[in-house]
C-alpha cells in the first residue's frame, strides 16, 4: 500500500489555499477598484469646478465676460470637457462650449452647479459634460499593473512556501521510506493507513517497533533463563552419574543383604537414573529448539509428560519402599 507523503500532501493543500487566497484578493481588489473609480473621477471633476468658481464670480462681477469666455474655452479643452454652458441668474446664456453627448455614453459624466457671490446670492449656473475615457483608460492600466503585481507576489509566495515545505517535511517522508525498508529487511510488518500522513505513521510505527523490541527482549531473557537452567540441569545430571555408577557397583556385591532391601536400593538407583536422563533430555530440547517455537511449559524441568503405565508394579515399588521406611 502506498501513502501520499506529507510533503506532497501539504504542498498540494497549501498551494490550493494560496491560489484561492490570490483569486479572492484579485476579485476583491477589482470590486473595490471599480466601485471607487467613478467616485474618484467625479471628485476630481468637482475639484476642477471649484477651482473656476472664483474666476467666474470675479469675472462676472467685473463684467469681463469676454475674458471669462476665453478662460473657460481654454480650461474646458485642457480638462477634456465635451460640453459646457454658463448662464446668468435670469437664464441668459453667457458662455457655451461643444455640444451635448448621447445620454447612453457611460464615459461622459454630467455636472451642474450654481455660482454664488461672496454675499451668498446666485450669480450664474454652470453645466458641463466631461469625457472621462482618458482617465478610465489610465485607471484600467493602473489596475492591470496592480493585478499583475499581485499575481507575481502570489507566485513568489507560492514558490517560497513550497520550497520551505520541501526543506522541512521531505525528510519526514524520507524517514518513513527508510523505516519501511529496514522493517522489510527485519521481516517486521508495520501497519499502513493510506488516509494518514507520514508524521502519524512514524509515531505509530515507533510504538509498534518499541512494543516489538520489548517483546523480543522479554523472549530473549526468558530463553536465556531457560538455557541457563538447562545447562545447570545438564551439569547436575553428569555429576549424578559418577556416584550413581558407584552405587550400582556396590549394590551388586551386597549378597548378604536381604532381597527386599536390595530391591529397594535398585529401585532408588533406577529412579535417580531416570531423573538424570530426564534432565539431559530437557537440556537437549532447549538446546535444539527456539523458545518461540515451543510453549514455555515444555522447558519446565519438573514437568513430566503424560504416559500410560501399569499401576500395579508402580504401587508395589512404592509400598515396598515405604514398608521398609516405616517398619519400626
Amino acid at each position: 500500500m502506498k501513502t501520499t507523503p506529507i510533503a506532497a500532501r501539504t504542498q498540494i493543500v497549501s498551494s490550493i489555499v494560496v491560489i484561492l487566497a490570490l483569486i479572492g484578493t484579485l476579485v476583491l481588489f477589482s470590486w473595490i477598484n471599480s466601485t471607487n473609480q467613478k467616485r474618484i473621477l467625479n471628485d476630481k471633476t468637482l475639484q476642477e469646478i471649484e477651482s473656476i468658481q472664483v474666476v467666474i464670480n470675479d469675472s462676472y462681477t467685473l463684467g469681463d465676460i469676454i475674458g471669462l469666455r476665453k478662460y473657460l474655452d481654454t480650461f474646458s479643452k485642457l480638462n477634456s470637457w465635451e460640453y459646457g454652458q454658463l448662464t446668468d441668474s435670469a437664464g441668459t446664456e453667457l458662455w457655451k462650449f461643444g455640444k451635448r453627448a448621447p445620454t447612453n455614453n457611460s464615459e461622459i459624466s454630467f455636472f451642474q452647479t450654481d455660482i454664488n457671490s461672496s454675499g451668498g446670492g446666485k450669480v450664474a449656473h454652470l453645466e458641463i459634460e466631461k469625457n472621462q475615457s482618458a482617465e478610465i483608460e489610465k485607471w484600467k492600466k493602473q489596475e492591470l499593473i496592480s493585478i499583475f503585481g499581485l499575481i507575481a507576489i502570489g507566485f513568489i509566495v507560492l514558490l517560497i512556501q513550497n520550497f520551505t515545505i520541501i526543506r522541512i517535511l521531505k525528510p519526514v517522508s524520507d524517514l518513513t521510506k527508510e523505516i519501511q525498508n529496514e522493517a522489510n529487511q527485519l521481516n517486521l510488518e508495520l501497519s499502513v493507513e493510506t488516509d494518514q500522513d507520514d508524521i502519524y505513521l512514524v509515531k505509530k510505527w515507533f510504538k509498534e517497533i518499541t512494543l516489538s523490541w520489548h517483546q523480543e527482549k522479554e523472549r530473549a531473557a526468558e530463553e536465556s533463563r531457560f538455557r541457563a537452567i538447562g545447562n545447570f540441569a545438564s551439569q547436575v545430571s553428569h555429576d549424578i552419574r559418577s556416584p550413581l555408577a558407584a552405587l550400582e557397583m556396590i549394590s551388586s556385591t551386597l549378597n548378604e543383604m536381604p532381597e527386599e532391601k536390595r530391591l529397594v536400593i535398585r529401585q532408588a538407583i533406577n529412579r535417580i537414573r531416570d531423573i538424570a536422563n530426564s534432565l539431559l533430555e530437557k537440556n537437549r530440547l532447549i538446546s535444539q529448539n527456539s523458545i518461540k517455537d515451543y510453549p514455555t511449559d515444555k522447558y519446565s524441568l519438573t514437568n513430566e509428560e503424560h504416559s500410560i503405565v501399569l499401576l500395579s508394579p508402580l504401587i508395589d515399588s512404592i509400598t515396598t519402599e515405604k514398608r521398609i521406611q516405616f517398619r519400626d
